[in-house]
């Protein structure tokens, strides 16, 4: 399953790719 480390790396890359995207 997906462990605490693995969520708060997704949710840091999604925060990531949303700040490239918006600029």
């Amino acid at each position: 399953g997906a462990g605490a480390f693995e969520v708060a790396a997704r949710q840091y890359l999604v925060n990531t790719i949303k700040k490239t995207v918006q600029g």
